[in-house]
């Protein structure tokens, strides 16, 4: 008798489910020997089931009973049959069997019963984290009846490594309503899994015992040990199943033991965050203080849907000696003190002191840590970690560095070359997910970092003294600071994102001038402070950056010829900088102030060399249009300027003036050609069609040619030559000399007049330049001296009307150094009167010393001069007469110079006249 291939329709209404049971075949038997036998077989989503019932036949007043079942799905029977499937799971295949002798009259002779479970899961039904995995686990039970006593043997679950096997014993008592007592105890207990590093932990000490009290329905757990060589675990429970809302209550202590044995003893279920965290993070060190304290409800345990109470759960242990690691990529804290508190809805980790050891050996004191795992109950809990660090500045640059927060493309600084203390506070924010995401980790460190140094920050100079704070984040790392530089103070800014492989800095500093000698950036001719401020990006190689430079409170002479200004004269500079290691290029360049106005780009070589520049806007004063380009070609700078209107004073000022003192560029070899429409200079005149040509080879001009008109009509050239046995010299040529004069602001009471001199080649260092100047028929206008002079003579044949005269020659040999000329053997004659002279004219100093003799009716006069023997008393000389006054020129070149005039010399003979000729005066200024 049976039934073949029906189908069973589960409908779990709470769950929503629909389960289908197809071809279920059921079968009926009862053998000719007597007995009976009920077969059950049924195909589930899962697999094909079978069980069977048999009934033995009574033979000798007793009949066998047997039970099994075969690969019956856990799955799908908790499925059709169970309302909440989130609150605990199973999926293993079972297999079980149940065997008995009874007599007939029904009393129990023998039984034997056991559960197979084969690979699968059980655990929440939600959470696929809180499961225990097993690869096969059984439960064998033997009814001994003349003991009464339920021999338990074996009680064993397996997953790879870990083995939990125990024996136990359960008696009967001999009525029902009496206590069940029970006691278990370990066969073999080993936890190894691969999960965690630490070594296995053996469990050789097992002991649980306790009753079961029927008319109350309590599971009372009275002793419970759980030993090894490593700690042992004692706890009491109890199962309280005859209340309203049943219950459990457990306590436990623990010894002290290394806390991988906790580890290793942390069930899946139990806080999963944090026990993943410790798993991953947490190593090394020994635990003490563990207790654990549990007053759940029992329907609270596996469910999702609703929090634990927080009293619910207190789980305490403190440790020591223990490694953490709370940033991947990171240094670990070793030597930790911990103590950690976990409770039915939170994880508080306490970690007092510890050490952070770097990959470099340095070592970081860490303190005032604490990890917080608020509410542990939703799906994705979050958890803060701060920790305070302090030590050496090298171990905070080493952690800087590190790919975790610089980023795998940044550069790293070489710790060894800082120095200095630092403090920070680390921020860490965890969300936990099943699938981590990148945004899942956040963290922040500020950091202080105090007397910091760093060795060769630019141009092989050391920051020293500086105060930073550092701020590191998923982002990137920024540094603010101030310190010193080469001496001088220093404000900056550094940003690495970690996405990018550029820096981003900004710095902003005053270099006075030993700060910009120690630097290297000593422009020549400037003196005093400047003010930079620095916009760029590098990556410690290649640097790109916009510079402004304030130069409005130094004082420059000739930065470049002709630009030269006083303290407090406003002018700035700007330029992108892209310094590529061997060269540096400034582009977008301009200078702007004062009148002057230059726009274009430079190259320098890593030496400081020039290597090229365009100036498209060369503008020196207001006025000016003209435009200069450079271009080194082999080892000889090629310099030219070009325009329509530029103004030369500065320029001029700038040839005659002295080195300030400053380091001056090194010397290279040029070529310089000017070509400019008008060149305006001093006292209104100007030079039209100038066009200039030179060569410099080292400190010496070898090529030099000039051509330009002056005043109305007159002409200036100048060409190197070969004169009177020098090798080469320069010669200059004008067909109007006062013009010239007027220009050069050397003399402007000159009208016409021819003039020409020759002259050493010009050099760029001190190296006097001798030289003879000749200007003939010129005439001087407006000069209240001469009549003053021609009034002390006393002779009214050389009387001379308004201050003019005019003169047939002048003639002078000269020297010039550096900022001066100095004048010998100067003559200048005329029909009416003469004069001889010598002195300086000191162009640094602005300053004049001029002393000579003013001869009157020259003519007539100097003949007496001429005369053998007598000519000497009576003259004093060939270009002196009879009749003289010695006077002398004294004072400030731009402010008005003194005359003064010895009246006693003029009736005196010729040669008694040297007596009374003023001495220089050059040493102490004239007074009026």
């Amino acid at each position: 008798m049976g039934l073949k291939d029906g189908t069973l329709v589960v409908e779990n209404e709470s769950a929503g489910r629909r389960i289908v049971f197809r071809h279920i075949s059921v079968r009926l038997a009862r053998p000719q020997a007597g007995g009976a036998e009920l077969t059950f077989t049924i195909q589930s989503p899962q697999g094909v089931a079978t069980a069977v019932a048999r009934i033995g036949p009574a033979r000798d007043g007793e009949r066998s009973m047997e039970l099994s079942l075969r690969n019956l799905s856990t799955r799908d029977l908790l499925q059709a049959f169970v309302q909440d499937q989130r609150r605990f799971y199973m999926d293993t295949p079972l297999t079980a069997s149940v065997t008995a002798r009874l007599s007939v009259d029904g009393e129990l002779k023998a039984a034997q019963a056991s559960l197979d479970f084969g690979a699968g899961a059980l655990g929440n039904g939600e959470d696929p984290e809180e499961r225990f995995v097993i690869d096969r686990a059984r439960v064998g039970a033997t009814l001994d009846v003349a003991r009464r006593v339920i021999v338990l043997a074996p009680i064993e679950a397996v997953k790879t490594e870990n083995i939990v096997s125990l024996a136990g014993e359960i008696q009967v008592p001999a009525t029902l309503r009496e206590p069940w007592p029970f006691q278990i105890g370990p066969k073999q207990v080993l936890l190894a899994g691969n999960e965690m590093p630490e070594p296995a932990l053996v469990i050789d000490k097992v002991n649980v015992g306790g009753r079961f009290d029927p008319p109350t329905l309590q599971l009372v757990v009275e002793t419970g040990f759980l030993g090894s060589a490593a700690g042992s675990f004692s706890f009491t429970a109890l199962f309280d199943f005859g209340v309203d809302v049943p219950y459990v209550k457990l306590d436990g202590a623990a010894s002290p033991m290394p806390v991988a044995t906790i580890k290793r003893f942390w069930p899946v279920n139990i806080a999963p965050p944090a026990r993943q965290f410790a798993v991953e993070n947490v190593s090394g060190g020994t635990a003490d203080g563990i207790t654990v304290a549990v007053r759940l409800p029992l329907d609270l345990i596996g469910q999702k849907q609703v929090p634990l109470p927080d009293d619910g759960v207190r789980f305490t242990i403190n440790g020591k000696g223990v490694t953490l690691r709370p940033v991947k990529g990171l240094p670990p804290i070793t030597n930790a003190s911990l103590a950690i508190l976990v409770t039915g809805r939170s994880v508080r980790i306490s970690l007092p002191d510890g050490t952070a050891v770097t990959p470099q050996n340095r070592k970081i004191a860490v303190s005032d840590g604490v990890m917080l795992l608020p509410d542990y109950f939703p799906r994705e809990p979050t958890s803060q970690i701060k920790v305070k660090f302090d030590g050496p500045a090298d171990g905070a640059i080493e952690v800087l560095g590190m790919e975790a927060l610089k980023g795998p493309t940044g550069t790293a600084f070489d710790p060894s070359t800082t120095r200095g203390k630092f403090s920070a506070l680390l921020q860490v924010n965890i969300t936990f997910r099943k699938v981590p995401r990148p945004e899942d980790f956040d963290y922040s460190l500020e950091a202080n970092l105090t007397d910091f140094g760093v060795d060769k920050v630019f141009r092989g100079q050391r920051m020293e003294g500086a105060s930073v704070k550092a701020f590191a984040s998923p982002a990137g790392v920024v540094l603010r600071g101030d310190g010193k530089i080469a001496g001088a103070p220093v404000a900056f800014e550094y940003e690495k994102r970690k996405d990018v492989a550029d820096s981003d800095i900004r710095v902003s500093a005053t270099l006075d001038d030993a700060a910009r000698s120690k630097l290297g950036v000593d422009l020549p001719g400037v003196s005093g402070p400047v003010g930079v401020r620095l916009i760029g990006t590098t990556n410690n190689k290649d640097t790109r950056a916009t510079i402004e430079a304030d130069l409005g409170n130094a004082r420059i002479a000739d930065l470049i010829p002709g630009l030269s200004k006083p303290a407090g004269k406003p002018l700035k500079a700007k330029f992108a900088l892209n310094d590529k290691g061997n060269s540096v290029r400034l582009d977008d360049m301009v200078i702007e102030g004062s009148g002057t106005l230059l726009k274009g780009s430079m190259e320098l070589s890593d030496g400081g060399d020039l290597i090229g520049a365009s100036f498209p806007t060369f503008q020196l004063s207001d006025g000016d249009r003209a435009s200069a380009k450079a271009e080194k070609v082999g080892d000889i700078l090629k310099i030219r300027i070009t325009g329509e209107v530029m103004d030369a004073r500065g320029i001029m000022k700038s040839l005659v003036s002295t080195p300030t003192g400053q380091r001056r560029a090194k010397t290279q070899d040029v070529d310089v050609e000017a070509r400019i429409g008008a060149l305006t200079g001093n006292n209104g005149e100007v030079m039209r069609q100038f066009d200039l040509s030179m060569a410099r080879r080292g400190v010496e001009t070898r090529d030099f040619t000039l051509t330009a008109k002056a005043g109305r009509d007159g002409t200036v050239a100048g060409e190197m030559r070969n004169w009177q046995g020098r090798q080469r010299a320069l010669q200059v040529t004008t067909s109007d000399a006062g013009a010239l004069l007027r220009f050069l602001d050397i003399y402007p009471k000159v009208q016409g007049g021819e003039a020409w001199l020759v002259v050493d080649p010009p050099r760029s260092d001190n190296t006097p330049q001798e030289g003879v100047i000749h200007v003939r028929d010129f005439a001087i206008k407006g000069e209240p001296g001469l009549e003053r002079l021609s009034s002390a003579a006393r002779d009214s044949s050389g009387r001379i009307e308004d201050g003019t005269a005019s003169f047939q020659k002048a003639q002078a040999q000269f020297a010039r150094t550096t900022g001066k000329i100095t004048f010998k053997e100067g003559a200048i004659w005329g029909p009416s009167v003469g004069a001889t002279f010598d002195g300086t004219l000191d162009f640094a100093a602005d300053r004049i010393s001029i002393r000579g003799t003013f001869v009157p009716a020259y003519a007539l006069n100097n003949i007496f001069s001429k005369l053998p023997v007598i000519g000497l008393f009576l003259g004093g000389g060939p270009n002196e007469g009879l009749v003289g006054v010695t006077f002398e020129i004294v004072g400030p070149l731009s402010g008005g110079p003194t005359l003064r005039i010895n009246p006693i010399s003029a009736v005196a003979p010729g040669f008694l006249r040297k007596i009374f000729e003023f001495r220089d005066s050059s040493d102490a200024p004239p007074t009026r």
